[in-house]
């Protein structure tokens, strides 16, 4: 836990370096398939993509899910699957004080879940998560219609998870009770 009681997550060295594999292989899978993102890769998106991926990892090595390690064309719409069916998408920011991004070309059924997390190198935090009806309504739209942002303390709080309880086992309690 760190100071505001989020959940820290540190990844293996060994861990870290798959993420770096991964991250590379996405934007070079993107660039052969024509995504504009990967047209011109700089530092900043391979870091980006390396540690949404290494988030990924930490948070299913966290909840002891597994967590599939091929790079696809198009990328899937969840990221893995709770024990119960669950369908999550884990979203990394850098920052701090920033927002769960959700892409304007997401739908409502592509998941079950939204989980935000942040941090980078090896130390990740779980912040929280939303559904993606939580997610979509008009107020967290971005005026230029391209997604919709959601600042973290919209979110269910990964810190209210009671220490009698895993966060698998907590996130599954609150999605079961909604």
């Amino acid at each position: 836990m760190d100071d505001k009681g989020h959940p820290s997550l540190t990844l293996t060295h060994d861990q870290r370096a798959i993420a770096h594999y991964l991250g590379r292989k996405a934007l070079e899978v993107g660039e052969a398939n024509g995504n504009p993102e990967t047209v011109d890769v700089s530092a900043r998106q391979l870091f980006n993509n390396v540690n949404a991926i290494a988030a990924e990892i930490a948070i299913t090595a966290h909840l002891n899910v597994a967590h599939d390690l091929t790079v696809k064309w198009p990328p899937a719409h969840h990221d893995f699957v709770l024990k119960n069916g669950t369908r999550v998408d884990c979203k990394w920011t850098r920052s701090r004080n920033s927002h769960l991004v959700v892409a304007r070309n997401k739908r409502l059924t592509d998941c079950d879940l939204f989980l935000s997390m942040k941090g980078e190198g090896r130390h990740f935090k779980v912040i929280g998560w939303a559904t993606p009806s939580m997610v979509m309504q008009d107020k967290y739209l971005r005026t230029d219609r391209t997604g919709w942002w959601v600042k973290h303390y919209d979110l269910i709080q990964a810190r209210h998870c009671p220490p009698t309880m895993t966060l698998h086992d907590y996130i599954i309690f609150w999605m079961d009770n909604q």
